[in-house]
């Protein structure tokens, strides 16, 4: 997993993703961003934690003024947003903070759980503990809407 890029959090460009990075694995998170945005700073940080401790899936970053395709292909247009794929299917995106409990200062195990739920990494903690733990008790309240229904079709073959 680790020559297929897996275990890091790394930035690609738009080329990069669309002609092969980003086909080479079934799960891929990506999380797309502006440099000059703190909030997407957060996001960074928090997924540079995640990311080794999940082989499964592959964590990325693109910058989104300079990938407009893909921002336009996802409909990415609040940042941070963070797009999941599960089985090279877009299953769900993550926009701003609102499924993080709506804070800048929430904990790292919050971004964990929340893609767990989305089935993009094998996450094996505690549904209820990140929101409990941290005092986040809006999270649950949002995942009846969390998963994107079976009518998207934004997989990689299309690009």
């Amino acid at each position: 997993y680790q020559r297929r890029g897996h275990g890091v959090y790394r930035e690609y460009t738009e080329h990069e993703f669309l002609k092969g990075e980003g086909s080479k694995s079934d799960n891929v998170v990506i999380h797309f961003f502006r440099p000059t945005s703190e909030r997407c700073a957060i996001v960074c940080r928090h997924l540079e934690k995640i990311a080794p401790k999940y082989f499964n899936a592959r964590f990325c970053k693109i910058n989104a003024e300079k990938a407009k395709y893909l921002c336009e292909r996802l409909k990415i247009t609040v940042l941070p947003s963070i797009a999941l794929f599960v089985k090279k299917k877009h299953m769900d995106t993550i926009v701003g903070f609102d499924h993080l409990g709506g804070r800048d200062d929430f904990e790292t195990p919050v971004l964990e759980w929340r893609l767990g739920q989305s089935n993009v990494i094998n996450y094996t903690g505690d549904c209820t503990g990140p929101t409990q733990k941290s005092g986040y008790q809006g999270i649950l309240r949002h995942v009846s809407s969390i998963r994107c229904s079976e009518q998207d079709d934004g997989d990689f073959d299309d690009y």
